[in-house]
């Protein structure tokens, strides 16, 4: 009896464990989830109102969404500039409809993620949705989930309206 006994706490216990574990692992998911979507729409809610943004202050932006290390590497490859660039130079407005991010490989230490991006572009000749997919990594920086991987197809000159 005190073995039957024994045997259903250790069961209960493992039980227990491995749902939180999984339910911190959904959380944490989450988490990533939220912090990825603003930080896309932070780099791609473009308005006209917004062509005389100066560089440092888009880069501002985006730093709370990032790792150290993932902030440095955007400064130095002029990335979180680019879509107001383009929308200036085609005289455009851009906006994030959606996005939608699928679980890739997780380890203790990270959370990886897939994503597609639905862009609006429009301008005086027009609109269009252009599609646009990606991959990002997040792990923990005191304490906090950010971002310290993000390649996506670039958004180009040729996805906006044309005469």
């Amino acid at each position: 009896m005190k073995r039957l006994l024994l045997r259903s706490v250790g069961l209960t216990a493992c039980l227990l464990l491995t749902m939180t574990a999984c339910s911190g692992q959904k959380s944490s998911e989450t988490d990533a989830v939220k912090l990825g979507t603003a930080y896309k729409e932070t780099q791609y809610n473009v308005r006209q109102e917004a062509w005389s943004d100066d560089e440092q202050a888009v880069n501002e932006r985006l730093k709370p969404f990032l790792t150290g290390e993932r902030y440095e590497k955007l400064l130095a490859n002029r990335e979180g500039y680019y879509p107001l660039f383009l929308a200036k130079n085609s005289e455009s407005t851009v906006s994030l409809h959606s996005i939608s991010f699928q679980p890739a490989e997780h380890t203790g230490e990270t959370l990886e993620f897939t994503y597609t991006l639905q862009l609006g572009l429009s301008n005086g000749k027009g609109q269009t949705k252009v599609e646009k997919a990606g991959q990002m990594g997040f792990k923990k920086e005191n304490g906090e989930w950010k971002i310290y991987r993000d390649s996506e197809e670039k958004l180009q000159e040729k996805d906006f309206p044309a005469n």
